[in-house]
């Protein structure tokens, strides 16, 4: 199972840019049953709608009662779908302007990243490995607990990460130009 969440959001060059599951679903079927699960929150940026798919690596015969299965699934722990949102998605996947759409919002996010990754690095702020999404990890040298509250008497909301020694960061969040003055108070307070 390969979740998809995060599929093409990968900032730097040389790494997999895609999912193992067009691998996968190479593979023989009688041994390997590839399946990716993904959603509209990601892919098209969509928080909220919760609706979620499942990509089978399946053809034929196995294809269709998998998918009856799937559909039992579905139909046994889900009391109402979420129609509205569905009827959304759906609409947004025939439109042929949203992938342009969603390349643009994809192209500011790796700016983003960029922008924070450069500035963490030529500050000497500490960080976990992040190469793509929307988030980082910051280490600090203070209890993770207080370095939130700082940040948030700042105006900067983060998640605490305490098992890392970390902060999590949505840089996908913050406006480019604010990005700087992000890595300013990480500086500050992570340090």
């Amino acid at each position: 199972i390969c979740d998809d969440a995060y599929h093409g959001m990968v900032w730097e060059n040389g790494l997999l840019g895609h999912s193992l599951f067009h691998r996968l679903s190479q593979l023989d079927p009688a041994r390997v049953l590839a399946a990716k699960i993904d959603g509209a929150t990601k892919e098209l940026f969509f928080f909220g709608g919760r609706v979620g798919f499942v990509t089978l690596g399946l053809e034929g015969p196995a294809a269709a009662a998998f998918e009856n299965k799937m559909l039992g699934l579905i139909r046994s722990s889900i009391s109402t779908a979420a129609t509205p949102s569905q009827a959304l998605v759906l609409r947004a996947l025939q439109d042929p302007t949203t992938a342009a759409r969603a390349d643009e919002i994809l192209s500011g996010i790796a700016e983003r990243y960029r922008l924070l990754k450069s500035g963490l690095d030529a500050r000497g702020v500490p960080h976990l490995p992040f190469n793509s999404a929307f988030f980082a990890l910051i280490k600090v040298a203070r209890p993770v607990e207080e370095v939130r509250q700082a940040l948030l008497a700042e105006g900067i909301g983060v998640v605490t990460a305490a098992d890392a020694g970390a902060v999590r960061v949505s840089y996908a969040s913050v406006a480019k130009e604010d990005i700087a003055t992000l890595v300013d108070a990480l500086a500050r307070h992570a340090l």
